[in-house]
């Protein structure tokens, strides 16, 4: 009887903790799925600050990555390529009306285009 009974328990301890184990991955996967406009925005300004900054000076094979990224994450936005080219003049505008801020704020900039994962090259 006394088995019974440390089994009835630890069943209950088990349901009473389920839902929040099932609920983890879901968690998960939300918190890893990608904003990929903001990640276009953050790209599009890495390629503004080689173009902008003087301290910024990638290597050729940083520059390929940067653009394949940029290609990639251009695919996986849901814009038209109008679209895509208005969000990049609104950043080129912000970048030539505050560029010295900007190019303050983007010196890892190179860092960063090193950072860009594999996955996203072509």
């Amino acid at each position: 009887m006394r088995q019974l009974a440390k089994i009835a328990i630890v069943g209950a301890m088990l349901l009473a903790v389920a839902p929040a184990y099932a609920q983890e991955p879901i968690q998960q996967e939300q918190a890893q799925a990608t904003n990929w406009p903001e990640l276009l925005n953050d790209l599009y300004r890495l390629d503004l600050a080689i173009d902008r900054c003087d301290q910024v000076l990638p290597t050729g094979e940083e520059m390929i990555r940067l653009e394949d990224a940029i290609g990639y994450v251009e695919r996986r936005v849901d814009m038209s390529k109008e679209a895509l080219d208005e969000v990049f003049s609104k950043l080129e505008y912000e970048t030539v009306a505050d560029r010295n801020d900007f190019c303050a704020a983007m010196t890892n900039a190179v860092d960063e285009i090193r950072k860009i994962p594999a996955e996203y090259q072509d």
